[in-house]
Formats: C-alpha cells, structure tokens, sequence
C-alpha cells in the first residue's frame, strides 16, 4: 500500500495493483499476489513515487468512522472527478466511477443526491439514514426481483435496496 500525488504517469510504472483509492488527501495502491510478485511491483512503483509503509488491516476498517451518514456515490468513471469536486473529503475507487462520501446531515445528503443524479448516478446510503434514495421504475423493478431472487427472507439489509 502506497500514498502517491495525483500524476497518472505513477500509475503506468505499477503493472498489477489489485485497487487504487484515491481520497481526499492522498491515493492508496494495494498490491496483491506472491511475495516476489509484490516485491517486484513495489520496486517499479518506488521508481516513481516513494510508497509508505502502511498496515494492511486498514484496507478492512470501515469508511469514515466518526460519519453519521456515508453515501455510496455512483457515477460513469469518467464523471467521478466532478462527483468528489467540493467535498472535503471521500474514498473513490478509480476506474470504476464509485465514491463513498461523508455526509454532516440530510441536507448534505440531499445537496450530494442532486449533484449526483445530474451526472447520471445514485448515491444511496451504506450507513445511516437516507436508504437507497430514490429510483426510477425499471431499477425499482429490477432490484425487487434482485433481492427476491437473492434473499427471498429478506435477511440481508432489509430496506436499504431499491424494490425491498
């Protein structure tokens, strides 16, 4: 795991990092594989960029722990930039157009929503109030046949899936 700045040209020297995470403050590369897989993908990458030494169990803990409200932002990847734009701080994994955002209250919440749905995404809530938000008809549908299918008792986060 390393803290780099923000030139993509670090990202070419890494050929198989397994995430790249991008906060508000720094960008994590986690490296998977064999020892010497790793080894080796950790010398090109320090070619560019000096990686910090860092435990690895912090890849587990939760996003934003002191946030009353996390939203899961979803976005085409090439809007994610204008998604995270003005937020003080947020977890965005790269390539893929997925941002998890702190939220103070609802009307954060609300002002995060709108930003979002004017780039074509959902930001439904991973922890705390909110829910999924709202859906259009096709998604409702197709989440309430998902969850059906899935979790026909209703097990797993109950109310907090489009069509549940």
């Amino acid at each position: 795991m390393g803290t780099a700045g923000t030139d993509h040209h670090r990202l070419e020297a890494v050929p198989l990092p397994t995430a790249v995470i991008a906060e508000h403050d720094r960008v994590l590369v986690r490296l998977e594989g064999w020892p010497e897989e790793v080894a080796e993908q950790a010398r090109l990458a320090n070619a560019v960029v000096v990686l910090a030494d860092a435990d690895p169990s912090t890849w587990l803990e939760p996003a934003f722990p002191d946030a009353a409200i996390v939203a899961h932002a979803a976005v085409v990847p090439s809007k994610l930039a204008d998604c995270v734009a003005g937020q003080d701080r947020y977890r965005a994994l790269l390539g893929v157009g997925y941002a998890w955002i702190p939220c103070a209250d609802d009307a954060a919440l609300v002002r995060l929503r709108e930003r979002v749905a004017t780039l074509g995404g959902f930001a439904p809530v991973i922890r705390g109030p909110g829910g999924p938000g709202t859906a259009d008809p096709a998604t409702t549908a197709l989440g309430a046949r998902l969850k059906a299918a899935f979790d026909p008792a209703n097990i797993l986060a109950p109310g907090r899936a489009w069509g549940s």
